[in-house]
């Protein structure tokens, strides 16, 4: 899967997706990857977006 080239301001810290956002042990970021997790995504799956970009 290709993605567009997107501004550098819009790039996310991979350290924040997989210890924050898809953390199901994070005290704040818990919620979001069971919700994130209940449509298919994973931390692999968003991490390989970032690396892409």
């Amino acid at each position: 899967m290709t993605l567009p080239q997107v501004p550098a301001a819009w790039l996310i810290d991979g350290r924040k997706i997989s210890a924050y956002l898809m953390n199901t042990e994070h005290p704040r970021g818990a919620s979001k990857a069971k919700y994130l997790m209940g449509f298919g995504f994973t931390r692999m799956l968003l991490t390989s977006w970032q690396m892409q970009s």
